[in-house]
């Protein structure tokens, strides 16, 4: 891995004015280890910013704050992506999840999971509080459907920088992602490769093309 990276780094897209965000992450949820995975991953991109995904519902924030700091890396070289639920109080969780982290700005933080559209304005307002409380570096959205994204567009004050979708080869939605296009929203995959179909066949003629 460390070779691979080291010839290849993994490129950035500016998600926000000045805000530059890898366009491979690390995730963390669902059964993975951060303590096993996070330090070779961030040391095999030394040099350049390594991506990690996780989320106050994945119950790994310590393991993940840890990682950071057994790595040895620059704050500046870890671009960190959480996410916090749809709940009432969404400001009490963001500080809660960056209190686990051992940290005191996230990258990005992203609304995980829409509700209704009243809830989601008062809820992605919160995030918009933290913004300016220099909480977070950016703010999104994660798994909306394209009409929720239209209707968070009445009432935001900022644009979302991310919006997070489950997505794959053979798997897209292509209206939300041209809706996002359009609204200048970067459009990221998750479940890219567990979801991905390895019977399509430009997967396995891309695996074939690379051995």
């Amino acid at each position: 891995l460390s070779s691979v990276l080291a010839s290849s780094p993994v490129p950035t897209v500016e998600i926000a004015a000045g805000v530059h965000m890898p366009v491979l992450n690390l995730g963390t949820c669902c059964g993975s280890k951060p303590e096993v995975g996070m330090v070779p991953w961030i040391k095999a991109q030394a040099g350049s910013v390594a991506g990690i995904d996780t989320a106050w519902d994945y119950f790994d924030q310590k393991a993940v704050g840890k990682g950071i700091v057994a790595s040895g890396a620059a704050r500046s070289s870890v671009f960190l992506l959480t996410k916090v639920p749809p709940v009432l109080d969404v400001m009490t969780k963001v500080k809660d999840d960056l209190k686990q982290l051992g940290l005191a700005q996230a990258d990005i933080i992203l609304l995980h999971n829409p509700t209704t559209k009243g809830e989601n304005a008062k809820q992605y307002a919160a995030l918009e509080q933290a913004l300016a409380m220099n909480l977070t570096r950016a703010i999104g959205i994660s798994d909306f459907s394209t009409s929720q994204v239209s209707d968070l567009l009445e009432t935001a004050k900022v644009v979302p920088a991310v919006h997070q979708a489950k997505m794959s080869v053979g798997s897209t939605d292509d209206a939300n992602i041209a809706f996002c296009q359009a609204h200048n929203i970067t459009y990221e995959a998750w479940n890219v490769l567990k979801g991905c179909d390895r019977t399509n066949a430009a997967v396995v003629a891309v695996a074939a093309a690379h051995s």
